[in-house]
């Protein structure tokens, strides 16, 4: 078995990225990109790398979830490494 590489889109709380940017890497994130996508909106891209296992997305992303100031989270890519 490999690593699995996957990048995650994360909406929050206008004002709260630098917090949650700081939640996020506190749970292993190896690169983690705040992005403005308009209108004053920003996104949080944040890349995980860990063993292919079945639900490792599912348990990141729960983990993610559970940090305040994050409204949305969706898997954007996955790929094996």
């Amino acid at each position: 078995m490999g690593n699995v590489a996957i990048t995650f889109k994360i909406m929050v709380e206008p004002g709260k990225e630098e917090e949650v940017k700081n939640e996020i890497s506190k749970i292993g994130a190896k690169d983690i990109r705040i992005e403005d996508i308009g209108f004053g909106i920003k996104v949080i891209k944040a890349l995980f790398v860990s063993k292919d296992e079945e639900g490792t997305s599912t348990r990141i992303e729960e983990q993610i979830r559970n940090i305040k100031g994050v409204n949305e989270v969706n898997a954007i890519d996955e790929t094996l490494i």
